[in-house]
């Protein structure tokens, strides 16, 4: 989550993706990453095109500052050929929530397709279940039609998920026996998106582990941030995850 500092200045872009080249990330997917001006949105592709690099992006509004999904590929991925679907319904407030971006290099085998859906979900999904239902249904539509011609290709959804399944596990929360089977409110969240045959890589590689995805002095930190990906991809030896400690840019970001 860029925290809407990603489109605030030239430098930030530019420091975002020579940190994609230092640790060798080949598609970034970002959240709010700010003010979605035609200025704004004309500058990110500047930029990352003088490195060689690609960048597809969504948007809620281009006069303000909430929502939105960016994801820049290196200069490898942004060679293959791919197709850009976005969530964009009625309801402002839902806009620039949803992005799917699937890779086809047009070569034999599915191991060649790769289907990448960005999300930034709703706060307090538990108090605004029936648009919460609306976004989770276009994930699995999304999900569906890609697995029915590539059922082994990798499919994977990340991003701020904003939700948290166990009470212990997934907060930082005090008071919370280790052996708690308590549910955090917006668990359903997760819950469906694991019965949409997603695997949860943090708890496939740490089922034990307490891990929170920020970093607030002020209040309860939860796992938030999450990767999801299908049973092959999570099961695989080469397979990495990971929270960075540290702010992606200067000037703040989870």
């Amino acid at each position: 989550n860029f925290e809407r500092k990603l489109y605030a200045s030239e430098k930030n872009i530019v420091e975002a993706v020579e940190k994609m080249i230092r640790l060798e990330i080949d598609v970034l997917v970002g959240t709010e990453p700010g003010k979605a001006s035609r200025f704004n949105e004309k500058q990110v592709k500047a930029v990352t095109r003088r490195y060689g690099f690609d960048v597809k992006l969504i948007k809620r509004d281009g006069n303000k500052n909430g929502g939105g999904v960016i994801m820049i590929m290196n200069q490898r991925w942004s060679k293959i050929p791919s197709v850009v679907t976005e969530y964009r319904p009625e309801k402002a407030h839902l806009r620039g929530r949803l992005m799917c971006l699937e890779f086809d290099n047009r070569q034999g085998g599915q191991h060649h397709k790769v289907q990448i859906i960005g999300a930034h979900l709703l706060n307090s999904a538990h108090q605004e279940m029936q648009d919460t239902k609306k976004l989770l249904s276009w994930i699995v539509q999304r999900k569906a039609e890609f697995n029915a011609e590539n059922d082994r290709a990798p499919t994977i959804l990340i991003g701020d998920l904003n939700a948290a399944e166990s009470s212990y596990l997934d907060t930082d929360r005090e008071g919370v026996e280790h052996d708690s089977v308590l549910l955090e409110p917006d668990s359903i969240v997760i819950e469906t998106i694991k019965s949409m045959r997603y695997e949860d890589l943090i708890r496939t590689r740490f089922p034990d582990k307490r891990v929170v995805t920020r970093a607030a002095t002020h209040q309860t930190n939860r796992l938030l941030d999450r990767v999801m990906v299908n049973k092959q991809l999570a099961n695989h030896m080469q397979t990495r995850v990971g929270v960075y400690r540290h702010s992606f840019l200067k000037a703040g970001s989870d």
